[in-house]
Formats: C-alpha cells, sequence, structure tokens
C-alpha cells in the first residue's frame, strides 16, 4: 500500500468518523428534547396530583364535619339514646 492509498483510507475513515460524531450529536439533541417534554410532563402530573390530593383532603374534611353534624342532630333528637342519658 503506497502512501497515496494509505491517505485516502485515512480520509475515508476519518469522514466515516465525522458522520457517525454528527449522527450521535442529532440522536443526542433529540433524546434532550424527549426528555425536558418527559420532565414538563411529569411536572403537570405532579401538579395534578397535588391538586387532587388536596381536593381529595377537603372533601374528607366536609364528609366529616358533616358526619359530626349528623351525630349531634341525633344526640339533640328526642327519644334518641344518647339524649336519654
Amino acid at each position: 500500500m503506497n502512501n497515496d492509498q494509505e491517505l485516502r483510507t485515512l480520509e475515508e475513515k476519518l469522514e466515516q468518523l465525522i458522520s457517525y460524531c454528527e449522527r450521535l450529536r442529532g440522536e443526542r439533541e433529540e433524546l434532550i428534547k424527549k426528555n425536558q417534554e418527559l420532565i414538563a410532563k411529569l411536572n403537570d402530573v405532579e401538579e395534578n396530583l397535588a391538586k387532587l390530593n388536596g381536593e381529595r383532603e377537603d372533601i374528607r374534611n366536609r364528609v366529616s364535619d358533616l358526619i359530626l353534624k349528623i351525630d349531634q342532630l341525633g344526640a339533640e333528637l328526642p327519644g334518641s339514646a344518647e339524649s336519654v342519658n
């Protein structure tokens, strides 16, 4: 193999390497973009979960208050077991 042939082979391999690096950069950029999209979706899900947990706690408190009022009403009714005591 002469120097000219070796140089051409080296140039071809270098071009392949450059092409491979460019492809990897493109894939990396796509993955970064997808990662950012997933992070945004995760943040939305976390916000919705926090909102739902807050609503659930509010409902739990309201139901608890209603049960307490029902219990108090039952104690105030004539003839109830609690009012006899």
